[in-house]
């Protein structure tokens, strides 16, 4: 797929459509990863998922480009789950065996 030179702005319904596919997806894939990885740092699948969401948000106020990736790993999840642990008030589930 090559990336256009200039774009005009304007989006067609079938872009629009492959557009959302896209995003649903990588959300479904976002969500499955933030959830494990929150279980594998022991706060639990909430605080994981959490993370996942603070890691989006950051990322899109910050802005990015067309080749950009982010999402959660585990590096990044587990910096974040400190902080969603620390806004919860740890009303989080806590691992079982920690």
């Amino acid at each position: 797929m090559k990336l256009p030179k200039h774009s005009t702005g304007v989006v067609s319904t079938r872009q629009l459509a492959r557009q959302l596919l896209a995003g649903l997806t990588v959300s479904f894939v976002a969500i499955s990863l933030g959830a494990a990885f929150g279980v594998l740092s022991g706060r639990g699948a909430l605080a994981g998922i959490l993370s996942a969401g603070v890691i989006a948000l950051i990322t899109a106020a910050l802005g990015g480009t067309r080749v950009q990736c982010s999402g959660p790993t585990a590096p990044m999840t587990a910096v974040t789950i400190l902080l969603v642990s620390a806004v919860t008030g740890g009303l989080l589930a806590e691992h079982p065996t920690a």
